[in-house]
């Protein structure tokens, strides 16, 4: 993996963000665009005090693998060799928490730093292992020790996998008195580079990789990893791959596993310009005994560089261990939640009805847009629209309800003709009622709730065949409908006999009676709510919700796991929340999109987009809407 360069987080145009704990986002963000402006650091002088010379070597190891060999020069030998075995490993710091150097005791200032400003020429590739060599011996001896603290927030490996960490940390820097200066004769255990957070989130960008699911097979899990925004296409797709070959990283667990035990990346990622890969590995005879798996290692490899600037569809793996070559079958399909999940036209596009009832595609880039799309026979009109998140080549699919609230469409598979398919009513006894929020897991199969006489019924829409889910265990009644991006599970919010609303999780089944959607040992979401008023799958661990919280009187938009408790940013220990306006009744925030929400004012309905920065919702002028979806 190619090293850090440090960058000028003033500059950066762009940053990541860390996730919290359990399994990872399912959006692949790629180059967040941070600004090349680099600082070249000097390699350390005779006359430099210990301070100095730690200064020196922190800000050379955090200014990028182009200037390795600067900060090997302040290292004696033996260090230099093991810091070129964890150079790669970024420990993440709160912001102004880092002290300068000091020795024990010493309360550190920028007066300790010594003068560190003389120039040098840069050691070249080589030379730095050698002046190490010749700086040890000679000198008076005398061993110091500096040390540096800060807030510890995480640690990225070597191969960009972030764990995080909480608690002050005390760095210990031993050095020696050489003849040619103080040199640093011990590193902290682990000790790569040390970055507070701002300038790790303009430095790095996150990409998703993806292993086999242990559990559904055909599916997979993403984790994702942190690597240098300023590495190239080529750069990031060998990290990438290197990582899918290796193996599932620990913190994964038994959720996941490898199709090939024990495989070696053997060279780079090779580009063929149409679309496709060749990723050469040794599987070390795993692939003759099981093709399949070295098939299944190929699409693996496929969905995780697919977030890459450079277009890759498909990947052959070649296996020198046989010298054959494998890639899957034409007729196999693997679905990723990262693939599914991508927002069309990038993050700042998504679609919504208008208040005249029309279809509207939003984009909030450079500036806020708005372009009608006609759907169905003429002056055809809708009040809520959801996009498959299954991706077509020409259009996307979406599901729309008819304005009267009783009919459910859906446009037709790769068609940009605009012609709609009625799902519902579908037979003569699913008729009649009106329809409750539309959802599409990530296989393409729709959702959805429909509510007559007092009784609520839950719908399946899934290989063009309209299926009635009885849903058993459940003491409440229901009021929306959300599928898990596995396509095994469903959220449903119901209200229990005191009027309070709640979200649970249910298994769902298939027999010879048809679909069953099993509560009666459910995962609770949200207990008690005095209020709930939109709901949905972030991704695959973890829920949006909009609602009040018991004990709150203030609508929040929350982000929450599977076990209702609240998801924490790792870097800011707070909770993942979006500020929504007072009167937001509907959302759409799905991993990797900007949250945007619909709101009530004067009548109409007003989109807002949001942050979880602590900004209030910004108002997006020029356009009316609901029901936004990407």
């Amino acid at each position: 993996m190619a090293g850090l360069a440090a960058v000028v987080a003033a500059l950066a145009s762009g940053c990541v963000s860390l996730q919290t704990n359990g399994p990872v986002a399912t959006v692949a963000d790629g180059d967040s665009g941070s600004s090349q402006v680099q600082i070249w650091p000097s390699p350390p002088t005779a006359s430099e005090s210990p301070t100095a010379i730690v200064t020196g070597f922190l800000a050379a190891a955090r200014s990028g693998s182009a200037n390795a060999s600067i900060a090997e020069a302040y290292l004696n030998a033996d260090m230099q060799r093991q810091w070129k075995s964890e150079m790669n490993t970024v420990l993440v710091l709160a912001d102004d928490s880092e002290t300068y150097p000091q020795a024990p005791g010493q309360n550190g200032s920028s007066a300790d730093q010594g003068d560190s400003s003389a120039a040098a020429q840069i050691p070249a590739a080589g030379q730095a292992e050698q002046a190490a060599q010749d700086t040890d011996a000679g000198g008076s001896g005398t061993d110091v020790t500096e040390q540096v603290q800060g807030d510890l927030l995480g640690t990225v490996d070597s191969s960009g996998v972030y764990s995080a960490s909480s608690g002050q940390v005390t760095y210990e820097f031993g050095l020696t008195d050489t003849k040619n200066g103080y040199r640093i004769s011990s590193l902290p255990d682990g000790f790569g580079v040390l970055m507070e957070r701002s300038d790790f989130e303009s430095s790095y960008s996150r990409h998703n990789v993806y292993y086999e699911n242990a559990q559904y097979g055909g599916k997979l899990i993403p984790a994702q990893i942190y690597l240098p925004s300023i590495d190239t296409d080529q750069e990031l797709a060998d990290a990438m791959a290197r990582e899918v070959v290796q193996g599932v990283p620990d913190e994964l667990g038994a959720a996941v596993q490898d199709p090939v035990q024990n495989a070696v990346l053997k060279s780079g990622v090779q580009f063929q310009g149409d679309g496709s890969a060749i990723v050469t590995i040794d599987s070390h005879g795993a692939c003759a005994k099981d093709a399949g798996a070295c098939e299944y290692l190929s699409q693996q490899l496929a969905v995780s560089l697919n977030s890459l600037s450079t277009k890759v569809t498909s990947v052959t793996v070649k296996d020198q261990s046989n010298n054959h070559e494998y890639s899957p079958p034409l007729d196999t399909t693997l679905t990723s939640y990262g693939l599914s999940q991508a927002p069309r036209g990038g993050q700042s596009a998504f679609y919504a009805i208008a208040d005249d009832g029309e279809v509207e595609q939003v984009g909030t880039g450079n500036s806020v847009s708005s372009n009608e799309k006609s759907y169905g026979p003429a002056k055809s009109k809708f009040k809520e629209v959801a996009v498959n998140p299954v991706q077509a080549d020409r259009a996307p699919q979406l599901a729309l309800v008819g304005q009267d609230g009783t009919k459910v469409y859906v446009t037709r598979r790769q068609d940009t003709s605009g012609d709609l398919t009625q799902v519902y009513p579908g037979t003569a006894t699913a008729t009649g009622g009106t329809v409750g929020g539309l959802s599409w897991d990530a296989y393409g199969d729709l959702w959805f709730t429909v509510t007559q006489g007092g009784t609520t019924t839950v719908y399946r829409y899934g290989q063009n065949t309209l299926s009635q889910v009885a849903v058993t265990g459940l003491d409440g009644t229901i009021t929306q409908v959300a599928a898990a991006p596995d396509g095994s599970r469903v959220a449903v919010g119901f209200k229990d006999s005191s009027g309070d609303s709640w979200i649970s999780i249910g298994a769902l089944s298939q027999n010879d009676g048809g679909w069953q959607l099993d509560l009666s040992a459910p995962d609770v979401v949200a207990a008690d709510w005095s209020q709930i008023n939109d709901f949905d799958w972030y991704n695959e661990d973890s829920l949006a919700v909009l609602g009040i919280q018991p004990n709150s009187q203030v609508l929040g938009l929350y982000q929450v796991y599977t076990d209702g408790s609240a998801v924490y940013d790792s870097l800011t220990e707070q909770p993942v929340e979006a500020g929504p306006p007072a009167n937001a009744d509907s959302f759409v925030w799905t991993a990797g999109s900007q949250p945007v929400a619909a709101a009530v004012n004067g009548g109409k309905h007003s989109l807002y987009q949001l942050s979880v920065e602590g900004v209030d919702a910004q108002l997006l002028t020029g356009v009316s809407g609901t029901s936004p979806s990407y």
